[in-house]
């Protein structure tokens, strides 16, 4: 939980950084290009690799921010270069180097020590990159409106001290926010006064409070945005005070995260499977992973690439009815959610015609509902008449960037590996239209994924069985290599999905025997014979031995003991 340890003073003096913000942080911390500085870096080339020196980072602003706290490093060009030395690595490929430690707490106009980069610069060419300060930033434990980022280190905040207005008795002053950061904020965007001051002082108009008492006002955007570099309406703030009072402020700022390049359009937010992973390091036993795969026997179905089109992903508009349903065997707590379900007319559930599950089939039921912000996954589902049952049903939310572990580690979801499926499944829309954004979903016999273990973007495995010390454990990451010749694949379609696996990759999600998971194109707006994926063998030339292991973090042990973290 974040605490708001600050410094009482008029409202947060902000410095814009010199370097430009990029579109992620690591999990669990808040972007801080407008609260902190970084002394310009002060590059020179001593062979190889390439090495930045003395740069250091300053709090610029009346916050004391905690750790972790650091720098992402995005490298512009020459292409091929690395950061290395880094702390970890993003799931976009970005390098972070981390410089205060969780606990940590860096004061109002502090500076951390000076650090140095370190890319592997195998050109010997000028370095161009961009950085972005990170950190935990003071305030609620929960944002106002449910599933808004802490997005107070990306706008410059301007709120003059207010004064007292003698026509309305209140002290009056007027705010107006820049988005001073790369990505995009989408509205509801909310300021909230955690420190307001003196005793007695109130906010006049407020949309409400917070359970700790924290009043809060919702900021109007012009189109609903406030894209980089923009600037919002002016918003006039009133308080209620004792007379000649000095009122003090330190606010902090909610919003949506926009969706970034590459992201599903499913989620507005940035996720590890909409998090390009071209440019990713691979695991240090990734060629031994593949050689293991292959002799395990390769892929599902007789070590062929297959497509199954049967998952069926259904929109909910506002008069779609929402259901309650009676859990079965297959619901498991605390991992899964007993709520109502939006029931569209007309849709039907994984393999079949309507939402009777009649062949015994996985009968998964996936529904979006847009104007709710919410992704409904339901495992077993089955409707008859009245009747509708249903295993384990997850609800997510469209509008968030889940941490690492999810919606809580060792917890599955209506996916044996914990992860959302809709987001992970590829359409023929998305071929139609030349690109697929995201990672995909694929699936192996059991017995060739490792017992016991999963590694993120996982939370958690099926019924693994591999007792083999490099079989691929749940959650792999695998990506079809770079050079591999797309132009020798029978279709466009299938470039494009073999394109999207470079950039991508495939996600290992649950086990069975065909490959590759798309959406039936029974609710898409093309067909799949459309764009020339003609059978389930489309991509059947892809081999075990063209792709490569990702590293994703460590493997973790599976105990299949779930502790949900509240989302």
């Amino acid at each position: 939980m974040r605490t708001f340890a600050i410094v009482p003073s008029a409202a947060a003096a902000w410095l814009l950084m010199l370097t430009a913000a990029v579109a992620a942080v690591p999990d669990g911390t808040d972007e801080l290009t407008s609260l902190a500085a970084v002394k310009p870096p002060t590059a020179r080339i001593i062979g190889d690799p390439t090495i930045h020196s003395q740069l250091k980072l300053t709090n610029r602003s009346k916050l004391a921010i905690e750790g972790p706290l650091g720098v992402v490093v995005h490298v512009l060009k020459p292409e091929g270069v690395t950061l290395t030395q880094a702390t970890g690595t993003l799931a976009g490929g970005d390098g972070y180097v981390e410089l205060l430690a969780q606990g940590d707490v860096l004061q109002p106009n502090e500076s951390t020590r000076l650090f140095t980069l370190l890319f592997d610069n195998p050109l010997k060419k000028r370095v161009k990159y961009r950085l972005t300060p990170y950190g935990v930033l003071p305030g609620p434990a929960d944002p106002p409106v449910d599933g808004q980022a802490n997005v107070t280190g990306m706008v410059k905040i301007s709120l003059p001290r207010p004064r007292y207005n003698p026509k309305t008795q209140t002290y009056r002053t007027k705010l107006r926010l820049t988005n001073v950061s790369d990505r995009g904020i989408d509205a509801p965007v909310t300021l909230a006064l955690p420190t307001l001051g003196p005793d007695g002082a109130s906010l006049v108009g407020g949309a409400g409070e917070l359970a700790d008492g924290t009043p809060f006002i919702q900021v109007p955007l012009v189109n609903d945005s406030l894209p980089a570099g923009k600037k919002s309406p002016v918003l006039t703030l009133d308080f209620a005070a004792p007379a000649r009072s000095r009122i003090r402020l330190v606010p902090a700022v909610y919003g949506t995260l926009a969706a970034v390049s590459g992201s599903d359009p499913l989620f507005g937010a940035a996720n590890a499977w909409n998090q390009r992973v071209d440019s990713a390091p691979l695991r240090s036993d990734s060629a031994a992973m593949i050689s293991q795969l292959k002799a395990a026997g390769g892929w599902g179905a007789e070590d062929t690439m297959r497509i199954d089109f049967s998952l069926n992903v259904l929109e909910a508009g506002a008069a779609t009815p929402f259901r309650p349903f009676t859990p079965n065997g297959d619901f498991w707590s605390p991992d899964c959610d007993e709520v109502a379900f939006p029931v569209p007319t007309g849709g039907a559930v994984e393999g079949e015609d309507g939402y009777q599950c009649t062949q015994h089939g996985d009968c998964h039921l996936l529904v979006v509902d847009r104007s709710g912000g919410k992704l409904y996954e339901m495992y077993s589902a089955s409707i008859t008449g009245g009747s509708f049952s249903g295993g384990c049903a997850v609800v997510w939310d469209l509008k968030r960037s889940y941490p690492a572990e999810l919606r809580g580690d060792q917890c599955t979801s209506s996916d044996a590996a914990g992860l959302p499926i809709a987001p992970l499944l590829f359409s023929s829309d998305e071929i139609a239209a030349g690109s697929i954004d995201h990672a995909i979903r694929f699936i192996l016999p059991n017995n060739r994924m490792r017992a016991k273990a999963y590694v993120r973007p996982a939370t958690h495995a099926g019924a693994p069985s591999s007792q083999h010390p490099l079989a691929v454990p749940y959650g792999s990451r695998l990506r079809l290599r770079a050079d591999y010749p797309l132009e020798t694949l029978p279709s466009d379609g299938a470039r494009v999905i073999a394109r999207a696996m470079q950039r991508y990759g495939m996600i290992l999600a649950d086990g069975g025997n065909i490959a590759l998971t798309a959406r039936n194109d029974r609710f898409t707006e093309h067909s799949w014979a459309e764009v020339g994926i003609e059978d389930s063998y489309a991509v059947a030339d892809l081999q075990v031995e063209d792709f490569e292991v990702v590293y994703t973090g460590p493997i973790i042990d599976l105990t299949y003991d779930c502790a949900r973290n509240g989302y």
